[in-house]
């Protein structure tokens, strides 16, 4: 599961050394099909084997020429012990030499290839009559033709019970009476490579590494073409702020694959991308004017309908007094509601430079309880003289839609905890409730805005905006939030403010 969790690059690569693997793995499973003597006729080209086995072969012919045939199987005994394999003979013409471990098989297939006449070396009593006329010389009494043979095919088979490789060759031996004999010579061994006689394994591996190493190289630009710039579209949209829209203008969208220069699949993902954010940062653009139009046309008369009802509310009594009392609490509710809308988006439109002051926490968070939550039960947990270096506005909207959403949510759960906690490198503010928490499939969506998950339909009427301010504003001031659910129950948001210098504060 991890491999689908991997980047396109990587997948591409992976793919990539797979297929060449599985290349290798079927190259491998061809190759020991064949050599185990299964998929073939038991006769291969003698360049597929090592250069040792042939120039075994040609000394241990060499060593028989001129040789009576009776003294071969001594001659060949000294040889055979210095080699990690056995070595056979088998006469193709006569039945002067005969080596029953040999495999029949083999033994018919050597007696039906093509012949040849060529010994390995002449006699040193030849005498020759063109010695630079070619590189084969004739006897003048001879009608036997000496010099060097053709490579004739090797013999390659496997046996069972029990396990044997052979691998033999045709060879031509002129005896003491210069007649010459078909000779199947043959080296037995238990394992494939003949103890590496029959092949040069190291040089096969580095082949196999040399042809994967190539196809990687091949592959590898064609990977790039591919994932580079699927990665840049990525880490473009990634980047893109959609409260402001920061990066639809960055210089490098009028690079090919985003300008709509490039005409494949990619480059017109690229140019869509590009055409999507700028829509949707025309159109988001416009709805926030609008709200921002509107919010604000509702607070003057909302303020008016307002102070008109608490005139009306001094001059009733009773059921009169206890309605105009309802009317201007949802009055109230709606105001805050236009105001928190009000807010964000004044904040969006020009968050400014935080103004640095060293504010004495205490009283300052103590202030913040009186104003917005007089009558509930909020403990403040702070070290007397504990002060923080930062902007006095910011940290009062943190602490106070933190405060409002945590009295609003849990306020009847039982006590909200508001805690500051100085540490080596920052002062952390918390504000704990103890109410149901937050679902755990909305917890990643939290902050963005207007935004409100599950809330919705528990507690309708808010604007999914406070969490949003309190990133931002925290943001701007260097800190950062953390927020969670606590257990068995509650939810916790955790301010983390960067610790400065006394001299930074005004």
């Amino acid at each position: 599961m991890n491999l689908l969790r991997c980047n396109l690059y990587v997948k591409i690569i992976l793919w990539m050394l797979l297929n060449l693997v599985l290349l290798a793995v079927l190259g491998c499973g061809i190759s020991w099909y064949v050599m185990a003597g299964k998929g073939y006729d038991g006769v291969l080209p003698a360049s597929l084997f090592s250069t040792r086995a042939d120039s075994a072969l040609r000394v241990i012919s060499a060593n028989l020429q001129y040789r009576s045939v009776l003294e071969w199987e001594d001659l060949l005994e000294p040889h055979a012990r210095r080699l990690p394999v056995r070595v056979h003979l088998q006469s193709l013409d006569t039945e002067s030499i005969r080596d029953s471990a040999i495999p029949d098989r083999m033994v018919e297939q050597a007696k039906n290839l093509p012949r040849a006449i060529y010994s390995f070396c002449p006699s040193p009593e030849v005498m020759f009559w063109d010695p630079m006329g070619s590189t084969m010389f004739a006897g003048r009494n001879s009608n036997v033709e000496y010099g060097l043979p053709p490579v004739p095919p090797a013999l390659f088979r496997h046996t069972n019970a029990p396990s044997r490789y052979w691998l033999g060759r045709v060879m031509y031996i002129p005896d003491i009476n210069r007649q010459i004999h078909t000779v199947l010579v043959v080296m037995e061994s238990d394992t494939v490579d003949g103890h590496g006689l029959f092949f040069d394994i190291d040089k096969i591996f580095l082949l196999v590494a040399v042809i994967l190493g190539v196809s990687f190289l091949w592959w590898l630009p064609f990977v790039r073409h591919l994932s580079s710039p699927l990665r840049r579209m990525a880490k473009y949209a990634e980047d893109v702020e959609f409260e402001s829209f920061s990066c639809v203008d960055k210089p490098f969208l009028h690079d090919r694959e985003f300008s709509g220069a490039r005409k494949d699949e990619i480059g017109r993902v690229g140019y869509a991308l590009v055409a999507m954010m700028q829509r949707m940062n025309r159109m988001l653009t416009g709805q926030r004017q609008f709200i921002r139009y509107v919010a604000h046309e509702l607070n003057t008369p909302l303020a008016k309908a307002q102070m008109g009802l608490g005139v009306l509310e001094c001059k009733l009594n009773g059921d009169e007094r206890l309605r105009v009392q309802q009317v201007l609490r949802h009055i109230k509710r709606l105001s805050v509601l236009t105001e928190e809308v009000l807010a964000y988006l004044q904040a969006k439109a020009s968050m400014t430079t935080p103004r640095e002051v060293s504010v004495e926490l205490c009283p300052f968070l103590s202030s913040i309880v009186q104003s917005e939550a007089s009558d509930a039960d909020v403990h403040v947990e702070v070290e007397q003289g504990l002060c923080l270096c930062t902007d006095r506005d910011y940290l009062q909207r943190i602490i106070s839609n933190v405060l409002r959403n945590a009295l609003n949510y849990a306020g009847n759960d039982g006590p909200v905890v508001i805690r500051a906690e100085r540490g080596e490198a920052e002062t952390v503010i918390s504000v704990t409730d103890h109410g149901p928490g937050v679902r755990e499939e909305d917890l990643p969506s939290l902050c963005e805005p207007f935004f409100r998950g599950h809330a919705a339909t528990t507690h309708p009427g808010g604007t999914g905006l406070g969490l949003s301010i309190v990133k931002d504003c925290i943001e701007a001031c260097g800190g950062r939030m953390e927020y969670g659910n606590l257990q068995p129950h509650g939810f916790s948001v955790r301010l983390h403010f960067p610790q400065k210098k006394q001299s930074h504060c005004s």
